[in-house]
């Protein structure tokens, strides 16, 4: 077995219990039916932009109030010719800014509905600061004839009208 950092050796028995883990994070997502995903690097896996773009910014516009949506995308991707619908999803930052009440933003796929009761809140806005941001992973609508999506995401807006900013950190490439 190998050192770890603080120069102990791993035992056998250490070894084991990964392997457990492992095996019992398996047969979770086996038994919650999860989508099978193929090990990274077996192909296209995540593009990144290590210094992020900003793909949208809607100070200036008007805002988004209770219960508005914006479908965001498809756009060219920075520095290339093709589009986000050649990826199946996103990796990005959303930021509530210049908001009038407390309240939420909530980040999900194309051409899906809302549900109040299963919707999450991935930016949760209050108070008298600038803005409030938060790092999501968010799929893309369904795929159409000729892409790996539709290339795009609907921001729902819950309490408050905001404006709010959307910068580009990624995509998900096909085996996500």
């Amino acid at each position: 077995m190998s050192e770890g950092p603080s120069k102990g050796k791993t035992t056998r028995r250490d070894a084991l219990k990964l392997a457990g883990a492992a095996a019992l994070g398996a047969a979770g997502t086996a038994a919650l039916g999860a989508p099978r995903v193929l090990a990274a690097g077996s192909g296209n896996t995540i593009a990144m932009y290590f210094t992020p773009q900003r793909v949208l910014d809607t100070r200036g516009s008007a805002k988004i109030g209770h219960g508005g949506e914006t479908v965001v995308g498809p756009y060219t991707v920075p520095g290339g010719g093709f589009l986000w619908s050649d990826y199946y999803g996103i990796i990005g930052n959303l930021t509530a800014t210049a908001w009038t009440a407390a309240g939420y933003l909530s980040v999900r796929p194309g051409g899906t509905t809302w549900d109040p009761l299963t919707g999450v809140s991935n930016v949760n806005f209050a108070g008298s600061f600038g803005g409030w941001a938060n790092f999501f992973i968010c799929r893309f609508g369904a795929p159409t004839a000729a892409t790996a999506s539709d290339g795009q995401i609907i921001i729902h807006s819950a309490g408050g009208p905001t404006n709010f900013i959307i910068d580009l950190f990624g995509f998900l490439g096909p085996d996500q």
